[in-house]
């Protein structure tokens, strides 16, 4: 099944902050791997669904992984020495999903 073009709007806001909130809190104890999705050449192996989207993963100094984020909203911190960053990240995630759905639903 399609996403409706308001959660894609979404997803595409969150997608695009993801790497812009990762740079606004993280110290350069962390890195942010962007792992994008296996999409084949051929047509018939294409999904049909939701549009196959990056994930965020974030490690540290030790190549640890310590937090991932998707796109769709869901995101998981693994290491409670990062918590506090991953909720900043994650509200700044948030907030950019909201201004999206507005927009698309033109209350902005």
């Amino acid at each position: 099944m399609v996403k409706h073009p308001k959660y894609q709007a979404m997803d595409d806001a969150r997608q695009d902050v993801i790497p812009i909130a990762f740079k606004e809190f993280c110290r350069d104890d962390f890195k942010l791997n962007r792992n994008d999705p296996y999409i084949s050449k051929n047509s018939e192996d294409k999904p049909i669904g939701p549009r196959p989207r990056p994930t965020f993963e974030v490690v540290n100094k030790e190549n640890k992984s310590v937090a991932i984020f998707y796109p769709n909203g869901y995101s998981e911190c693994f290491d409670k020495f990062f918590r506090e960053i991953f909720d900043k990240i994650v509200q700044r995630i948030e907030e950019a999903a909201n201004l999206a759905l507005k927009e698309y639903e033109g209350l902005r």
